[in-house]
């Protein structure tokens, strides 16, 4: 659920790209380590226990000198997938990425893969929220700067580079100017960053009215006050209290939910039928958004199932594609706490800490044996799990004890972390 304090740009990645977007998590004042994370983009957060001291896990007694001299177990803060690519954020401070590297997305100076390997980002100490877009990383450090690394084809990176590979392979500032107030949140979408720090900035290939921009850039909203925000490969959505309001290139699907089927809009308009939203994420062409109420509901292409209803049983938008252009609702055995989506699959995470996911299971995303595609809703074989983040086409679950990390689906790349080849369709803990 929400945190009554917080504002907060969840990812896409469902990352957005990642098709979709992972889940960054803003800070509260005087508390570098939120109560809540969850996911994703990416990427809705559920309660979580103080990832230092958690009063339900065995306290060792101080020694006899009275000072308790036990070093603190290293445990995860934040998750980021890109799409062949994985980052953990500790709680040491430090970022450990694994999987492709081919735009220099994992961080550590070069643009060598490091399959199932984790390597540590380089440049960066006390970070405290990641999130991940197609072939980028951002991080929030507890300074409330901005830092970003990888491709920058886009400027998604928010610096000008001459590198032949259009790519930063260390992290770099983004230069946010230091007379705004702190960072709050980040997210990352396919080729775009936003930055929430007072206004919503932005900067990279995609923007309200489909330029470009190099540097960030603030956006105009009318005054609203924005909870939330992911980006897409080609649109965006922000919630402000209740509110989804989304703007983007193409409705051809019905991506902006707002009752009709048509051309792109660069202004933001409210998402239709429904004002008791309290989390959403955002995939390659659909949405998933939580109700205060634990529903889920989805909007835009219905390929493969990943509406949470059978493809030929919604109907047909101007492309002659399986979409709806009005939230529906998924069934699912409970009440939600968090949703992430990516290219064509979508998750849920419930109260009782499973995840349900549907859509295409081509490599395993579903984390079971169902269908390779219009998977229907069906629970994932994993349990307590805190967050949950997709990109692309694999998923990432941080489970209860924040130490546990388990992956599933696309495996090419070695993004799962586990030293086999191929795709999962099992969740397999990974060594960070």
């Amino acid at each position: 659920m929400r945190s009554s304090t917080r504002r907060r740009l969840l990812g896409a990645s469902a990352v957005l790209l990642a098709a979709g977007c992972n889940q960054i998590f803003g800070i509260e004042a005087g508390n570098l380590v939120p109560d809540p994370i969850i996911a994703n983009e990416g990427g809705a957060d559920v309660p979580t226990p103080d990832v230092v001291n958690n009063p339900d896990s065995p306290q060792p007694p101080p020694d006899s000198s009275g000072t308790d001299t036990t070093p603190v177990p290293t445990t995860i803060v934040d998750l980021a997938l890109g799409q062949s690519s994985t980052c953990v954020a500790l709680s040491t401070g430090v970022v450990r990425c694994w999987g492709g590297n081919m735009y220099g997305q994992l961080g550590n100076g070069t643009t060598v893969d490091s399959p199932n390997t984790p390597v540590t980002v380089k440049k960066l100490t006390n970070v405290k929220r990641i999130a991940g877009g197609l072939e980028h990383v951002c991080a929030l450090l507890a300074d409330t700067s901005v830092s970003c690394w990888g491709s920058d084809g886009a400027r998604q990176i928010g610096v000008l580079t001459n590198d032949p590979c259009n790519c930063v392979s260390t992290p770099a500032d983004v230069g946010l100017l230091a007379t705004d107030a702190g960072t709050l949140a980040i997210s990352a979408g396919g080729f775009m960053s936003m930055a929430l720090r007072g206004p919503l900035y932005h900067w990279g290939g995609w923007t309200a009215g489909g330029g470009s921009t190099n540097a960030p850039t603030a956006y105009s909203l009318g005054g609203d006050t924005v909870d939330e925000a992911h980006a897409g490969d080609n649109l965006a959505c922000y919630r402000t209290g209740g509110t989804i309001k989304c703007w983007g290139l193409y409705d051809d699907a019905g991506e902006l939910g707002r009752g009709v089927f048509g051309a792109g809009d660069p202004t933001p308009a409210a998402v239709v039928n429904i004002t008791d939203w309290q989390q959403f994420s955002i995939g390659n062409d659909h949405t998933c958004g939580l109700r205060t109420n634990g529903e889920v509901w989805c909007w835009g292409s219905g390929a493969f199932g990943k509406l949470g209803t059978a493809a030929a049983n919604l109907p047909k938008c101007n492309n002659n594609a399986p979409c709806s252009d009005v939230p529906l609702k998924v069934s699912l055995n409970g009440k939600a706490t968090a949703v992430a989506v990516g290219d064509s699959t979508s998750c849920a995470l419930l109260s009782d800490q499973s995840v349900w996911c549907w859509g295409t299971n081509t490599y395993g995303e579903c984390g079971h044996p169902a269908p390779v595609v219009d998977a229907p809703p069906t629970q994932s074989d994993v349990s307590n799990v805190v967050q949950l983040v997709l990109n692309g086409r694999h998923v990432c679950a941080v489970l209860s004890d924040y130490k546990t990390l388990k992956c599933w689906g696309r495996n090419d790349m070695g993004q799962l972390g586990y030293n086999a080849s191929g795709s999962s369709i099992v969740p397999t803990s990974v060594i960070y």
